[in-house]
């Protein structure tokens, strides 16, 4: 073989060799939080504010009215700033307010900073970099919507409609009396171009300039928006202003209810620029030496800039965090290099994973004999997460309920209902089927060309001769509920069916026979229904579906024989078409969801609909 030949066979191996397998740190711990603000003190002191702890057993408030949370490397790990934490809920403590909550933390210099948001007849300033607060008094409660800077200047403003004003870095605060806001058209957000000239934007869609800060203000025209309609067939509400920036005198955005929408004419005429696609965030730097998040990338001339306004803090010279769903993420000039949970500082002892699966591109588990780390964000950082209570593990498979299980090598499955945090054995049939399904194999082994079907729990319910099923499946709301029953028999020469509807008035019972085949078709129909792979709306209501199945087959031994589903019921409840796997949805939910209580209610109800005939409802 000549040396071309084996470099060749060489690359084409190594290229089809998976990747090693990464090593991680395992005493990096997740932080349960989920701040509310972050705000950097100085270009590595971040600080990450959140509300009090809820114990997620007992739904009771714990510690501390606020959570602080400290970052000394940018971001990178953080630990609880415990004598912080202290000071400054020693300060939101101090009037008695039921409810406290913190939107502004603004650093002027490294020890002068104000807080500020929902907590009362104040403002919190700072002058020793956090280790003590002092209240500094308003003449009225206020939940500030919109803390603004410019120069030595500061302005606050919110529910009240009323603005306030200071010009000495927080110390003291003067309302300013022309406010042309009120409690109704709130003050919703201020953009200053110089210490005198600025814009406000209004709740009920209104535009203000003001050219000696904030002492007088006239109108602008804002730009047209439709009324507001939050349920078909109200009045229409008046649309929203809830966003403002200038950056020149010409040029300025604002973000309504119905998008954005730019002026270069100084406020005179606006253009509709339509709903805002997030792509990437970058900071963009004002002539003024101002920072602004825009959805553009930096450098770009003014007028090339499309701001965001979506929630998202500036903490570094092109850094910037956001809220994520499990904690915080960090972009940098439009790519984000870290999503997750707030992490701890690792103690630099790595170990080699021996395995990991994929949830997302971003979003995986990995393993190392008992112990299990996690990454948000592909690989970049990992964290520990949980231990399993049986080892060694074979393969991770998740599902798109929520469900992750384990397969262990000796048999066995494991399940975890909390992204694989807690872990506890599980035996249920149906989980099994749920885990074979989902892991690509097919029930009862062989290939997809060698099944003729997939096995179920509920197989025998079919093919024996003789089985039944019992059906009970409610709804359960803040104004009461309904529960109502069927019974399907098969037998060799034919099936019966009864049951129950309750339709509000009284139950309304029903009973018929049916032929075998028919009963076969709806007994095939509530498997379906029970055994289709979950896909859960992301919405939540306070009506409740659930349902309950339990079966039996004299011929021979189920592997389960009880088998319970709930669900939320947002908007119309789904309607299935079970042979064709097609699913449509009316109120929230979308068209790819699917969940089994919701598909038994369809199924058990239009059985009781079509059966005949009807009884009457009983007296009572």
């Amino acid at each position: 073989m000549t040396f071309a030949c084996a470099a060749a066979v060489a690359a084409l191996l190594t290229a089809a060799s998976p990747p090693p397998l990464p090593k991680v740190d395992f005493s990096v711990a997740e932080l349960h939080v989920r701040p509310r603000l972050v705000s950097a003190r100085l270009p590595q002191d971040w600080w990450a504010l959140a509300p009090r702890r809820i114990d997620p057993e007992t739904g009771s408030a714990e510690g501390s009215v606020v959570q602080v949370l400290r970052s000394e490397d940018s971001g990178h790990s953080w630990q609880p700033a415990t004598e912080l934490q202290a000071a400054l809920g020693k300060a939101l403590e101090a009037e008695g307010e039921t409810l406290r909550t913190l939107d502004f933390l603004a650093w002027y210099s490294p020890d002068v900073g104000v807080a500020a948001g929902y907590i009362g007849a104040r403002v919190l300033r700072t002058v020793d970099a956090g280790r003590t607060w002092k209240a500094v008094p308003l003449p009225e409660p206020l939940w500030v919507y919109s803390l603004e800077r410019s120069g030595a200047r500061t302005w606050v403003c919110g529910s009240s409609g009323r603005i306030y004003r200071s010009d000495d870095a927080g110390a003291r605060w003067a309302e300013l009396k022309a406010s042309p806001f009120n409690g109704e058209d709130r003050c919703m957000s201020l953009s200053f171009l110089t210490p005198d000239s600025g814009w406000a934007a209004g709740m009920q869609g209104t535009l203000w300039k003001t050219e000696d800060g904030g002492e007088t203000w006239a109108a602008l025209t804002p730009p047209k928006q439709a009324p507001r309609v939050l349920f078909a067939g109200t009045p229409g509400l008046p649309p929203e202003l809830r966003h403002v920036l200038r950056l020149t005198r010409s040029i300025g955005w604002v973000g309504g209810s119905d998008g954005l929408f730019r002026t270069d004419d100084g406020g005179k005429t606006w253009q509709p620029i339509g709903r805002q696609q997030e792509s990437g965030r970058y900071v963009s730097t004002r002539p003024d030496g101002r920072q602004v998040v825009t959805s553009s990338a930096a450098g770009l001339p003014l007028a090339a800039w499309l701001p965001s306004f979506a929630d998202a803090w500036i903490v570094g010279p092109d850094v910037i965090a956001s809220p994520h769903p499990e904690g915080l993420q960090l972009e940098v000039t439009g790519k984000v290099t870290r999503a997750g949970p707030l992490l701890t500082r690792p103690r630099g002892t790595l170990t080699q994973l021996e395995g990991l699966a994929q949830r997302t591109p971003q979003s995986w588990l990995g393993w190392a004999g008992d112990q299990v780390a996690a990454t948000q964000d592909g690989g970049r950082t990992w964290y520990r997460v949980g231990r399993l209570p049986r080892t060694p593990v074979r393969d991770i498979v998740f599902l798109a309920d929520g469900r992750v299980f384990a397969e262990l090598t000796g048999g066995g499955l494991l399940r975890s209902r909390d992204a694989g945090h807690r872990w506890e054995p599980t035996t249920d049939a149906l989980e099994a089927y749920d885990f074979t399904v989902a892991s690509g194999r097919r029930p009862g082994g062989g290939s997809e060309s060698t099944q003729t079907h997939w096995e179920t729990p509920f197989d025998c319910a079919v093919s024996s001769p003789r089985a039944s099923v019992k059906v009970d499946f409610g709804i359960q709301g803040c104004f009461g509920g309904t529960q109502s029953s069927l019974v399907l028999e098969l037998a060799p020469d034919g099936a019966a069916l009864h049951g129950k509807r309750d339709v509000g008035d009284g139950p309304v019972e029903v009973k018929r026979q049916l032929t075998r085949a028919e009963g076969e078709a709806l007994m095939r129909e509530l498997v379906a229904a029970s055994t289709r792979p979950e896909v859960p709306s992301d919405c939540q209501s306070t009506t409740g579906y659930s349902a309950v199945l339990e079966w039996s087959c004299p011929n021979g031994t189920p592997q389960r024989t009880r088998a319970e589903f709930t669900s939320y019921g947002c908007g119309q409840r789904m309607r299935v078409d079970l042979v064709g796997g097609a699913t449509s949805t009316g109120g929230a939910q979308g068209p790819d969801t699917y969940e089994r209580a919701l598909g038994i209610h369809e199924v058990a109800e239009r059985a009781l609909e079509t059966a005949d005939p009807p009884l009457p409802p009983r007296r009572p």
